[in-house]
């Protein structure tokens, strides 16, 4: 991000979807850690405890021993096709406390681009300029990483 700012710079990884699975799949990373998983789904929610929360889509990965290796719900942001989430870990049930933002573009089965702040999330006072700061940021990046035919 900026040089005088206080926020970690993400991992940022883009994913193709891939019709014949219905998951999407790597395609490109402009930096990575490992902090997601080769493969995530998304879904629109209607359960209704997410509904309540502002929660409109999942993303999650594969079950591995009856566990996922990512689950977050997303909420649709201020900007047009960001939505923010957190990292939900399933063993200790809770969030963690890293951050997600996905960018999604047109639709589910779309390309997307996932911002991964590891060990960062933000203060509800310092929400609004996170996500400013965010969208700064995005606008910086090449574009999303389309499948090859």
């Amino acid at each position: 991000m900026s040089k005088k700012s206080n926020f970690p710079q993400p991992c940022v990884i883009d994913y193709a979807y891939d019709p014949a699975t219905t998951w999407h799949r790597k395609a490109a990373t402009i930096s990575d850690n490992g902090c997601l998983p080769e493969e995530l789904r998304l879904e629109a929610t209607f359960k209704q405890e997410y509904v309540n929360r502002g929660i409109r889509t999942l993303c999650t990965g594969r079950s591995e021993n009856r566990q996922r290796k990512f689950y977050s719900g997303l909420k649709p942001l201020a900007y047009a096709g960001l939505y923010g989430g957190d990292d939900y870990d399933p063993v200790a049930r809770m969030s963690v406390a890293e951050v997600v933002f996905v960018w999604q573009p047109a639709d589910l089965a779309g390309p997307i681009r996932i911002l991964y702040f590891s060990g960062f999330t933000p203060k509800p006072r310092q929400r609004k300029a996170f996500y400013a700061e965010v969208w700064a940021y995005l606008r910086t990046l090449p574009p999303i990483a389309q499948p090859e035919h």
